[in-house]
């Protein structure tokens, strides 16, 4: 990968590593929602989570690769902390501890792709964000809607 050369490449680089990092926390989380959720309404949300983040993965290690931009492959120190706390053995209590961490997590994934669609410096970074931001705006509402449905 290229080094980057001005401030704007560094400030779209940053959204990709940031947008990976969520992308990768979703999909470990989702997959162990999937076999450790208790209600099926968790697991199914989680069996869709998973596969939709996998997809957005592949397309945003796409888009890196075609930028000449590294992604991580492991999640920051950050966001592994936020994996651990999710462990529980109650798994009633997982369920809602799940759905609690992915509203949340969502809302600012949400932010983060709102503000990239409207200032990342390359189009194509600007129009991934915007593309995404359909798909993580319903993952928060269905958290939203199990975690009520499930108190």
């Amino acid at each position: 990968m290229r080094k980057l050369d001005t401030e704007a490449q560094r400030t779209d680089s940053d959204f990709l590593v940031e947008a990976a990092n969520y992308n990768l926390l979703f999909i470990e989380m989702s997959n162990r929602a999937m076999q450790e959720g208790y209600a099926r309404v968790v697991t199914d949300f989680a069996n869709t989570t998973h596969s939709d983040y996998l997809r957005m993965h592949d397309d945003l290690k796409k888009l890196a690769k075609d930028k000449k931009m590294s992604l991580p492959t492991t999640m920051s120190d950050r966001y592994q902390q936020t994996s651990r706390e999710m462990i529980t053995s109650d798994r009633r209590a997982f369920d809602k501890s799940y759905l609690n961490t992915m509203e949340s997590l969502h809302e600012n994934a949400i932010r983060l792709y709102e503000d990239a669609a409207l200032r990342a410096n390359d189009s194509n970074i600007r129009a991934f964000a915007a593309a995404k931001l359909d798909m993580i705006r319903t993952h928060e509402r269905r958290a939203d809607q199990l975690e009520n449905q499930l108190l």
